[in-house]
């Protein structure tokens, strides 16, 4: 059975321990009036857990010199009694969910704390809500001096966010990370039971928990498809077959290198017209597509300015050949970057000659920019730089996969 230290002052505290179901070792009845400061207790009654929370963010892109960015939610459960904690340590370490809290494993290492200029956790009371800061202490941001209420029932979820640094000034490199985890282990951590009184602290609660991994960049692209891109009946032929936006975020320029689009497509007709085959006669070939860029200003630009530009590839991610397969990837990697400056939205449109299939059968085709998870491991679904890291991959760029419309013939 687990022990704990309590700190106590007279016989009555020992009864009220008593309803809550936690005994009293017998060798503190040699103890005078049981006026002691200190005891040691078996814990049979109130339990602590600490656990990320359902609302916690997913791992996400973080931005220079941005405000309250939500990094993680932690959810307090505690049976027996209510509690209010009054101490609470976060520690920025990368590491695995089942870090132990020494971050000195494998695959765990400090995150970039010179990223972050405040802490903040938004707690419950047992009137309300409140807000606490703190600076960073290394790797560590300790609160102090909380009233963070915990019912027993419901428990208390605790939403911790932070502010970000100007990262050249600071000296953080893109791509790099920051990750807090709640830790009472280490410590400080400490909380009062409302009814019996007793304080427990690190030593007792021993746990820590896992937060979210956030990486960290200058500026961050968001893709969104556009309300006109294609979809429904169409004819066989040349035409526009998906259309979206990318947009920068206000905190810095960002270049665009490349995309990759995934087609789904059916051959009733059984005609090959999107085989993926390099020496076939109807076939889906470099010649059958286009990119068109369309700036803030309204300047449409052919991005593909040679044919050479686009590389048609097999669902494993290797260039078609003599085999015919079905064409599963098309590749574009631009011969000059596309700049999307700072808060701005460029419109990217793809065009595609998808003559050979068949309006008798119902032929229908999709393109869509996968996301980063669902791409061969040779492959990028979108290459881009944020002014000091390049040929970043799509992982993490918000509403990816973007799926087109089906168009039907």
């Amino acid at each position: 059975m687990s022990k704990i230290t309590i700190r106590t002052k007279t016989a009555t505290k020992v009864a009220v321990k008593t309803i809550l179901g936690i005994s009293l070792l017998a060798a503190a009845a040699g103890t005078a009036a049981y006026g002691f400061a200190s005891g040691t207790l078996s814990l049979g009654g109130p339990k602590l857990r600490i656990t990320e929370a359902v609302s916690s963010p997913a791992p996400d892109i973080l931005v220079q010199s941005s405000a309250l960015n939500h990094i993680s939610t932690f959810h307090i459960a505690m049976t027996g009694e209510d509690v209010t904690v009054s101490r609470l340590t976060l520690r920025n370490c990368v590491a695995r969910k089942d870090a132990d809290g020494d971050c000195a494993d494998a695959m765990e290492s400090p995150g970039e704390s010179k990223a972050v200029t405040r802490a903040y956790i938004t707690y419950p009371t047992a009137t309300g809500t409140k807000t606490a800061t703190t600076a960073m202490y290394g790797d560590i941001a300790r609160f102090v001096g909380l009233d963070l209420y915990v019912n027993k029932t419901t428990g208390a979820d605790v939403e911790v966010s932070v502010d970000l640094n100007d990262f050249a000034t600071a000296g953080v490199a893109s791509g790099s990370a920051i990750q807090f985890n709640a830790d009472a282990i280490n410590g400080p951590f400490e909380m009062v039971g409302l009814t019996s009184g007793i304080t427990y602290t690190e030593k007792e609660v021993k746990q820590y928990t896992v937060g979210e991994r956030m990486v960290l960049r200058n500026t961050k692209p968001t893709v969104t498809l556009s309300s006109s891109s294609a979809s429904g009946s169409t004819v066989p032929g040349r035409g526009e077959v998906l259309t979206f936006n990318v947009s920068a975020n206000a905190a810095a320029n960002l270049t665009v290198d490349g995309f990759l689009f995934k087609m789904n497509a059916t051959d009733n007709g059984a005609s090959g017209w999107n085989d993926c085959d390099t020496d076939g006669t109807l076939v889906t070939a470099a010649t059958d597509f286009d990119l068109y860029d369309t700036s803030p200003s309204g300047v449409t630009t052919h991005v593909d300015k040679k044919d050479k530009n686009w590389s048609l590839l097999k669902s494993d991610g290797t260039a078609c050949d003599t085999t015919a397969t079905d064409m599963a990837y098309a590749r574009i990697v631009f011969p000059t970057a596309v700049t999307i400056s700072a808060g701005t939205t460029h419109t990217f449109s793809l065009y595609f000659d998808s003559t050979g299939t068949s309006s008798a059968s119902d032929d229908s085709m999709r393109f869509d920019i996968p996301a980063e998870s669902a791409t061969p491991t040779s492959l990028k679904s979108v290459t881009w730089s944020d002014g000091s890291a390049t040929g970043i991959d799509g992982t993490l760029i918000d509403n990816l996969t973007l799926s087109g419309g089906t168009l039907i013939f």
